[in-house]
């Protein structure tokens, strides 16, 4: 990848993000509760299910050496504020290092996952960060906002079939520059905690594959693809392509997609062909305005939607597109 490329999507994906972590079950999208060892015994005695981390992602982006560094602290549940000292779990990863595929764009937007999916592999885990327009409203107002989802992969007992498992969902708003994480740990704790998992799931208008001919009619308005060079195609030097005006994204697979609607208008669909074993295609959206929102006169929904498509070969494409749909015409 060129170095000005990756520059522009360090500066973007750089800094200390302030956040919230939870996890959904893909049949369903049933939240999952925090493990019982994290959580202090007075919210099970009031019937309290925590399945939210409030959580901080220091991360750093190095254009000289191609790399994505970032760690993930996710704060221990308390009781009120009577805790002396902030207490957390810790996770730290690199990603690219040695590597010639960066799949990023210059929004922040990336994606990481294995290069390809081995016969013996039984699990997988993809990332992709989707860069979200800024906050609107309340306290993060006018900042930065992106979204990290965390799709793990399982194959099937018997067919070999890749299926979703879970969904991390990690839903963050930037707070300043990259400090190391060294800054006030305090976060959200004392000044009332966010959550994600218990909020209204997407609907299936928003959540309907562009040029599906669903009832939504969503359309691919943009985007980016980045072709990680399986059959040597377009931008497999390892820069992102952008679409032009009119241009359709690549095809995508066909076959059996089973999607799981979240909340925060997050949706995520994995799609196997039929009779693969070693094909899949992984979506995630992020839906910005949903369809039939506001009053009228409304604008038309708008969401972003990344594709990660593996082929026998490995890793195949990576494609973020602008999608929206037409606002639906005014009463007569």
């Amino acid at each position: 990848m060129e170095r000005a490329q990756f520059a522009a999507f360090a500066d973007s994906s750089s800094g200390e993000w302030e956040g919230v972590i939870a996890t959904f079950d893909a049949d369903g999208g049933k939240p999952q509760p925090l493990p019982e060892r994290f959580v202090p015994n007075a919210f099970a005695e009031w019937g309290v299910v925590v399945a939210d981390w409030q959580a901080q992602t220091s991360m750093l982006a190095s254009a000289e050496e191609g790399t994505l560094q970032y760690r993930v602290r996710r704060m221990m549940p308390t009781v009120g504020c009577e805790a002396d000292a902030v207490a957390w779990e810790e996770e730290s990863q690199v990603l690219w290092a040695g590597s010639s595929g960066r799949p990023v764009l210059p929004d922040g937007s990336y994606m990481a996952g294995p290069s390809c999916l081995s016969p013996d592999d039984t699990k997988a885990s993809v990332e992709v960060c989707l860069a979200l327009p800024n906050v609107a409203t309340g306290a993060g107002a006018g900042k930065r906002s992106r979204v990290r989802v965390v799709t793990h992969l399982t194959r099937h007992g018997e067919t070999k079939v890749w299926r979703a498992a879970r969904y991390e969902v990690s839903t963050e708003r930037y707070d300043t520059e990259y400090r190391g994480g060294g800054q006030d740990l305090q976060l959200l704790g004392c000044h009332g905690t966010r959550t994600i998992s218990d909020g209204a799931v997407t609907s299936e208008g928003d959540a309907e594959a562009a040029g599906s001919g669903g009832a939504a009619g969503w359309r691919v308005a943009g985007g980016h693809v980045y072709d990680l060079g399986v059959g040597g195609g377009a931008g497999s030097s390892g820069v992102p392509r952008t679409l032009a005006p009119g241009e359709s994204p690549p095809p995508g697979l066909r076959g059996w997609g089973d999607t799981t609607r979240l909340p925060e208008g997050l949706f995520g669909r994995v799609t196997v062909p039929a009779g693969s074993t070693e094909e899949l295609q992984i979506e995630i959206g992020a839906v910005v305005v949903a369809v039939g929102s506001g009053e009228p006169p409304r604008e038309p929904a708008r969401r972003r939607v990344a594709r990660v498509m593996y082929t026998a070969a490995g890793l195949a494409t990576f494609l973020v597109t602008d999608e929206q749909a037409p606002a639906p015409a005014p009463a007569a």
